[in-house]
């Protein structure tokens, strides 16, 4: 993985514990930023970190954020980084990812319901533990049901990286077949 796009994730699941930690919304949405400008700048980061000017010249990178990507050209960690993700179940992350469910519902989950991790969010449905909890009316449990459905199906994909070769051995091999005028791979491959 590169330097920008390890930051980006770092920088991106830090946004997301203090978001469910309450932690004041512009420092949330600075790190957000950082992680959308990580993951757009063309150079690699690591290339910049011997001088914080060069860092804090780019839109969206302040001061504290600069220090925390020198330290992690240096260390390969970010202390902050560290420090926030002991505050949860390193689960949330994964649950947080599922569609529909943002950090206040993640919290509201997480404290009432005691769910700490995708599987638990399944037995806490299955238990009964989500009804009658604020904001969780029989629609929003089965969309979370449907939600959590369709992710267990997305994950069974392959990668577009891994299926496109495959893909292309198969269309030469059926271009090889006597009688075939045209074949291309079409849709998800």
């Amino acid at each position: 993985m590169s330097t920008n796009a390890e930051l980006a994730r770092i920088f991106e699941q830090m946004a997301k514990v203090l978001d469910l930690t309450g932690a004041n919304v512009f420092r949330v949405n600075a790190h957000n930023k950082v992680a959308r400008v990580l993951q757009s700048l063309t150079s690699d980061v690591a290339e910049l970190a011997d001088d914080p000017a060069k860092l804090t010249a780019i839109d969206g990178i302040g001061d504290g954020s600069a220090k925390k990507i020198i330290e992690f050209v240096k260390t390969g960690r970010v202390k902050e980084h560290d420090e926030l993700i002991k505050q949860i179940p390193i689960g949330l992350l994964k649950v947080m990812e599922i569609p529909g469910l943002g950090p206040k519902t993640v919290k509201l989950l997480w404290e009432n319901a005691g769910v700490t991790d995708v599987a638990s969010l399944k037995a806490a449905i299955d238990a009964g533990k989500l009804d009658g909890l604020a904001r969780m009316g029989a629609k929003t449990i089965t969309n979370i049901k449907e939600s959590l459905e369709f992710a267990a199906h997305a994950a069974e994909r392959m990668r577009l990286g891994e299926a496109l070769p495959i893909a292309e051995q198969i269309v030469e091999h059926l271009r090889k077949v006597k009688g075939v005028k045209q074949v291309e791979y079409a849709g998800s491959l």
